[in-house]
């Protein structure tokens, strides 16, 4: 602990909140605890009510109130109502009040969440059985941390909050989606006729696997294409190659660029995905390639399209053990008759869109990873935020 840091108790900084709601004109909206998303409505998150018809025992969390639950405190769900509304929550919880002016109920809401405060409710849980071991307010409020001063409370919270808006690029990457779908299901309202797959493509041919017992047939600058590594909008690798004498000695063929490969089995939610190849490759026999007639389509066009249709395709699996997909019923598939001129601009907005979410994806992903490390630094005290950083939180103000 560094020098300026102090040991604080619980019990200093929440009170007991135990207000019901008795009778009222208008019902609030009813709060659950998540784990994971803090306080959140119950009919978002369970999609139906799943509260008492009658609320009147049901506990009060104002803005800035406080709850934990008892039996899963251990597990993260703790959380302070930043939702700017009065709701209430079911009587199994505690709820708790914010009472100190010399600390940041902000930093708490990180502190009180990390791993080294889960362990800490779990120890002093009661209760012989495990999934029921319950903390109680006492417990809770004997607990002592310790805390940088006020001013680098208020440095890490804002500079927490300014990841956590990376974090929160997903709902980019949810846009994305809703706008290709409303895309793609006004091509199927609009589509003058239909016909199959079959027709408006060149050649439609699985792969093949030469024998493993012959390394020489492995190893070559030709990339071999596995099922487990279709679902991609652009594949210029693989991760195992072939040679010329291991392509003469299978199935397997050489797709051009700018083909569609599709999975025709594989483990979980493999079957039924599509790719498309940004080189010339080969595949196993688990992948079906196809190469579009570009005088009937666009091929990026059609690889959406079929993307689009995936689930519909791993409906029509066969098979008891390992439901598959067969080449007879993949090019079967009704493709809707567009002209090349709107395939190649509604081609051109969904790469756009997938290319958008894709970036939005990684964004997310890496503030995930930098907001862990970074709550993990800061809060132990390993790190400090320079002074400096208030002209921020001035600018801000």
């Amino acid at each position: 602990m560094r020098e300026a840091w102090r040991s604080v108790n619980l019990g200093c900084l929440f009170k007991a909140d135990n207000r019901r709601l008795g009778s009222v004109a208008d019902e609030p909206p009813v709060f659950s605890l998540s784990k994971h998303d803090g306080l959140v409505l119950a009919s978002e998150y369970f999609d139906a009510r799943v509260a008492s018809a009658d609320l009147r025992q049901y506990k009060v969390v104002p803005p800035g109130g406080w709850a934990y639950s008892n039996i899963h405190i251990d597990e993260g769900s703790i959380a302070r109502n930043v939702r700017g509304e009065l709701g209430v929550i079911s009587p199994m919880y505690t709820t708790l009040s914010w009472c100190s002016a010399d600390h940041d109920p902000g930093f708490f809401a990180l502190l009180l969440r990390t791993p080294k405060m889960l362990a800490e409710y779990k120890a002093r849980a009661q209760g012989t059985v495990d999934r029921r071991r319950s903390l109680r307010l006492s417990a809770f409020a004997a607990i002592t941390v310790d805390v940088p001063p006020l001013a680098e409370q208020r440095r890490i919270v804002d500079l927490v909050a300014a990841v956590d808006t990376a974090r929160f690029s997903d709902r980019v990457t949810d846009a994305c989606g809703a706008a290709a779908r409303a895309l793609m299901n006004e091509i199927m309202a609009s589509a003058s006729d239909w016909v199959a797959l079959a027709s408006v493509v060149s050649k439609a041919r699985a792969g093949g696997t030469p024998s493993r017992q012959e390394p020489s047939f492995f190893g070559g600058s030709i990339p071999w294409l596995k099922s487990g590594e279709v679902d991609a909008d652009w594949i210029d690798r693989a991760t195992e190659s072939l040679t010329e004498p291991g392509l003469a000695n299978s199935s397997a063929w050489v797709m051009p660029s700018r083909s569609i490969v599709i999975a025709m089995y594989g483990q979980g939610l493999t079957a039924g995905s599509v790719g498309f190849t940004a080189v010339p490759m080969a595949a196993n026999q688990a992948v079906l390639g196809l190469v579009p007639d570009p005088n009937r389509v666009e091929p990026r066009f059609l690889f959406h399209w079929l993307r689009s249709r995936k689930d519909s395709m791993r409906d029509r699996r066969s098979g008891s053990s390992q439901p598959n997909l067969n080449k007879e019923t993949v090019i079967q598939e009704p493709v809707p008759v567009v002209e090349l001129d709107r395939q190649r601009v509604v081609a051109s907005v969904l790469d756009a869109l997938s290319e958008t979410s894709g970036n939005s994806s990684k964004v997310v992903a890496a503030a995930e990873r930098a907001r862990t490390a970074l709550v993990a630094d800061l809060l132990s005290g390993e790190h400090e935020i320079p002074e400096s950083y208030d002209r921020f939180l001035e600018g801000a103000s």
